[in-house]
């Protein structure tokens, strides 16, 4: 019996060890894992080919991109819509070098698409109903954003933040801080 006991708690553990590594948070100057999302519903917003249906985030022709991870019945993320729709406006405006776009973590094309229309986002969005990419990223608590390098061969992390941002004014010159 004493022999299960602790055979069953070093299973636990190992398991604990294992799943803390896999769910590592995206690291700053790392490339952020290679993740398969589906298109936009219109890709040239990302500057991807009209047919495409699925892409990785290198693909997206930008130098910068800003990756806004949600989820629609997330309260913060609601709450934060509107400012968000004001960084999107003031990025197009302000520095045409910085791309953005939204995932939903957990979200279907249809929730998504009720979430962008009753908050008026107007930037491309994108779904992750699965928890793929969620997964992927480490399950970072929703929102999130991952600022991302696209100049190189592969991406790189520039930023990565969970929870709200402290107003578009200032979360727009923290990501121009990053920017070269």
């Amino acid at each position: 019996m004493r022999k299960i006991a602790i055979l069953c708690t070093a299973l636990t553990l190992a398991l604990c060890l294992l799943s803390g590594t896999a769910l590592a948070l995206p690291s700053e100057g790392e490339a952020p894992p290679d993740v398969t999302l589906h298109a936009p519903e219109n890709p040239a917003e990302l500057g991807l080919r009209p047919d495409v249906e699925k892409f990785s985030l290198g693909e997206v022709d930008a130098p910068y991109l800003l990756v806004v991870l949600f989820n629609s019945f997330c309260p913060h993320c609601q709450a934060e819509a509107p400012d968000l729709q004001r960084l999107y406006e003031m990025s197009r405006d302000h520095d045409p070098r910085l791309e953005m776009v939204a995932v939903g973590l957990g979200n279907t094309r249809y929730e998504v698409d009720l979430f962008t229309k009753k908050y008026g986002l107007t930037m491309p969005a994108v779904v992750d109903p699965q928890y793929e990419a969620h997964t992927a990223y480490g399950r970072p608590g929703t929102p999130s954003y991952m600022f991302l390098d696209l100049r190189g061969d592969e991406p790189e992390v520039l930023l990565f933040q969970e929870g709200r941002f402290s107003g578009p004014e200032a979360f727009l010159k923290l990501l121009e801080s990053h920017m070269e």
